[in-house]
């Protein structure tokens, strides 16, 4: 399968792009959010709100009491399951263990991963993620390789990198180098269940090694998963959103979040005894997440996507007419300018950061 980001237009005043994921039999639009439920319908959320996501995720985590010899199978058989076959299916697998994977373990968790999935992407391994200066990298980047080539020997699938969004600067420019050489059509960055809204400085190094690499556009796609939906409240029934401005931030794709804090104990036994199933639903006309009692879990799910679905579609039309996204966002209710504006500082940072690089590719300074 062949894998190519077309990049139609981008934000005159944000790293917002629009664009196109060009596939050997499929498209897909962005930018967009993935679906990661199985037998979707309510209308097949109104035809994907006009086609605009395609790629269904499946996650599975291999717990730290798992043996995955004697339970590889049945993990296999839970993934195959959730297959989407008129969709695209990308797997995750989180290794939770405080420990790399042995060699047998890679070539598991590569056959487990291999024939639902039609990306590979390593194993998501944030216990053993280089956060800091002097630690596992070349372990790391070992087992990663290891996965890649018994991938690359069964036959040549698309590859996507993945990494941590709070890493070191060393790590994250040594393993985006690795990932570069070995030809990824894209990089997954796992947010961990942390606020975007609270990593501008982590997306700028990241953006800035990946301009280092393509001193024009990025061709990678960027993709982002576990993201927090937001936690600022503006009352107990309203918060406001910061997962919608990734988009902005210059990331093509919006992911799932598979992660969930665990909530106190005292409000779970509120939740039983009233027997409410509280959430939230994302509103793409003012982004807030408002409070829901809807009780079953899959019409809020798809409730969020549609509207996230819908929201990616104005987007694209917006830049596509105006180029410009700060006075959109504006008209934004529960956007704070704080926002905007630091939206806008990040654009104005990155476009002097391109210019200086394509003057002297070898300059390593970013945002002060």
């Amino acid at each position: 399968m062949n894998i190519k980001k077309k990049i139609d237009t981008i934000a005159d005043d944000a790293l917002l792009e629009v664009g196109e994921i060009q596939l050997t039999n499929k498209n897909i639009k962005y930018p967009t959010k993935t679906i990661s439920k199985s037998k979707i319908t309510l209308e097949e959320v109104e035809k994907m709100v006009k086609t605009g996501a395609r790629i269904n995720e499946i996650y599975k985590r291999i717990e730290k009491k798992t043996n995955l010899e004697n339970e590889a199978e049945k993990i296999s058989d839970k993934i195959r399951r959730e297959i989407q076959h008129n969709l695209l299916n990308i797997v995750f697998i989180d290794w939770v263990k405080e420990r790399l994977p042995t060699e047998s373990e890679i070539e598991l968790l590569t056959a487990i991963q291999y024939f639902p999935s039609d990306f590979i992407i390593p194993p998501l391994m944030n216990k053993n993620f280089p956060r800091i200066k002097n630690s596992n990298i070349e372990s790391f980047i070992e087992v990663i390789n290891k996965y890649y080539e018994i991938a690359e020997r069964l036959n040549n699938k698309v590859k996507m990198g993945y990494m941590l969004i709070d890493s070191s600067q060393k790590a994250t420019n040594t393993i985006i180098d690795f990932f570069c050489k070995k030809e990824v059509c894209g990089i997954i960055v796992d947010f961990n269940g942390k606020d975007p809204l609270n990593k501008y400085m982590q997306i700028g190094l990241l953006r800035h090694k990946l301009y280092e690499l393509y001193t024009d556009e990025i061709p990678l796609v960027l993709y982002a998963i576990n993201v927090n939906q937001g936690h600022e409240k503006i009352n107990n029934e309203i918060k406001r959103a910061s997962d919608i401005f990734l988009y902005e931030m210059g990331f093509n794709i919006i992911g799932d979040k598979h992660k969930q804090r665990p909530m106190p104990e005292e409000v779970i036994k509120k939740y039983k005894a009233t027997k409410r199933n509280l959430g939230w639903i994302f509103n793409n006309t003012d982004y807030g997440y408002y409070k829901t009692e809807l009780q079953r879990e899959k019409e809020k799910y798809l409730e969020n996507w549609k509207n996230f679905l819908i929201e990616g579609q104005i987007l694209m039309k917006v830049v596509k007419e105006e180029k410009n996204i700060t006075h959109y966002l504006k008209g934004k209710k529960y956007a704070k300018e704080e926002t905007i504006n630091e939206i806008n500082k990040m654009n104005e940072k990155i476009k002097q950061v391109k210019k200086e690089l394509k003057q002297n590719p070898k300059i390593d300074k970013y945002l002060s």
